[in-house]
């Protein structure tokens, strides 16, 4: 399971959502999962423009995130 921070980014090019799509599939091989916590609106668009908001969980606080984890 991973819960990762992204309130900070400012910033994202193709490499970064490809990082985050790398995770979360190496996560998913392995029965685990990538949350996002605290996106800002830089990261909410990309992730809404790309589609990958489809698949990548987003989270507003990571007590949240971390309860959304089965088991």
């Amino acid at each position: 399971m991973l819960a990762e921070f992204v309130a900070a980014v400012t910033f994202m090019d193709s490499m970064g959502l490809g990082s985050m799509v790398s995770a979360y599939k190496s996560a998913a091989e392995k029965g685990g999962a990538l949350k996002l916590v605290k996106p800002n609106n830089v990261v909410k668009l990309l992730l809404e423009v790309s589609g990958l908001n489809k698949i990548l969980e987003a989270y507003g606080d990571e007590d949240t995130a971390v309860a959304s984890f089965p088991g």
